[in-house]
């Protein structure tokens, strides 16, 4: 099994979609082309769009670059790799995740 993911179905999130073509919700990815009070347009990569709605509750991450001295006992990541013939994933990518967006 190549792309195996953490936390996501397939490598473009649930249902298998590609990341910038997720119809139903979930993981969307694309340009930001306007913004106000309270949506955001979001051109895909597909070339559609998609209005997100959003909140003063709303979850806001952002991602800087770490080092492996970073990765501690007791923290949380998500994890993109290759999955080996023993079960193991050959990582590629860790990202780092607060505890308070663990539930992935």
């Amino acid at each position: 099994m190549r792309g195996a993911q953490f936390g996501t179905k397939g490598a473009g999130g649930q249902g298998g979609n590609r990341m910038g073509a997720n119809r139903a919700g979930g993981i969307n990815r694309g340009e930001i082309v306007s913004k106000d009070a309270n949506t955001i347009t979001l051109k895909l990569f597909d070339g559609g769009s998609k209005v997100l709605l959003y909140s003063p509750t709303t979850v806001v991450n952002k991602t800087i670059a770490g080092s492996l001295d970073d990765v501690k006992v007791g923290g949380s990541i998500m994890v993109t790799g290759d999955a080996n013939p023993d079960g193991s994933i050959t990582a590629k990518s860790l990202q780092l995740v607060s505890s308070s967006t663990a539930r992935f």
